[in-house]
Parts: C-alpha cells; structure tokens; sequence
C-alpha cells in the first residue's frame, strides 16, 4: 500500500523535473553558444593581422597621443576573417582604450602568396575623430624593411 508522500511524489514530480530539464537545456544551449565565441574570438587574436594590427597600435605615436599609454585591447571583436594556405583576408575592428579616451580600432588586410598585408588601419576615437595609421606589412611589423 502506498503512503500520501509517495502518492504526492507520484502525481507531482514532473511539475518539478520539467522545469529542472528545461533550465538545463538552456545552460547547455549557452555554454555552447560561448564555446563557440571563445573558439572564434580565439582564432582571430593568434591571427597575423590582429597580432601586427594591435602591436602597431600600441606602439604608434598618433595612437597614443589619442589614448594615452599604455593602450589596452577590449573583448568583442567584429567583422570578418578568412584564411587558407596562400590567400586570405580579414575586415575587422577591436576595441581599444587608454588612460585619455577608448576608440576602435578598424583592420583591413589581405593575404597573397602567405603573406599578410594590412592596407588599412584607422582608428575611430569615441569624440569622433579618424586617425587613419596606414598600411603596415608583415616585414614591417617583424621590425624589418
């Protein structure tokens, strides 16, 4: 013969687990939604352009009149990257700021026969102003010609 406490648990445990299943499926849901982030946002920072992008950046004087130094790099990243053996490109901004201001700093770059070029580099800071940087090679940015 079964007791009141396991008729109650009988009739009403679903009305405890569905919602119990439902949470989980939603952690799950956005834990994989930022893996996928944490994947992507990954892939582009160890990318030549971002690398070259970001030292030039933090060591250009114009960028830091404009920010103050030291200049740190900020999370969400934007655009578009793609690359394959030979040939590639990357249109992309980060944000950046420093002890004065915070800007955005916007990459265009291209890759042929393995080596990336970047041919635009601006920086939009929040007060309006487009410091435009220049191209800058991976030559360039390893400290050579």
């Amino acid at each position: 013969m079964e007791g009141p406490a396991e008729r109650w648990v009988r009739r009403n445990l679903w009305t405890c687990v569905a919602p119990l299943g439902c949470v989980a499926i939603v952690v799950a849901v956005v834990l994989f939604l930022g893996a996928i982030l944490t994947l992507v946002w990954g892939m582009i920072r160890s990318s030549e352009p971002y690398q070259h992008a970001i030292a030039r950046a933090q060591s250009d004087p114009v960028v830091l009149e404009a920010l103050g130094s030291p200049v740190e790099v900020g999370l969400f990243i934007m655009g578009n990257f793609e690359s394959s053996d030979s040939s590639g490109s990357a249109d992309f901004s980060v944000p950046i700021q420093g002890p004065r201001a915070k800007g955005r700093l916007y990459v265009v770059a291209s890759k042929s026969a393995g080596e990336w070029s970047i041919s635009r580099l601006v920086l939009e800071v929040d007060d309006g102003r487009r410091l435009v940087l220049g191209p800058v090679s991976e030559r360039e940015a390893e400290g050579g010609a």
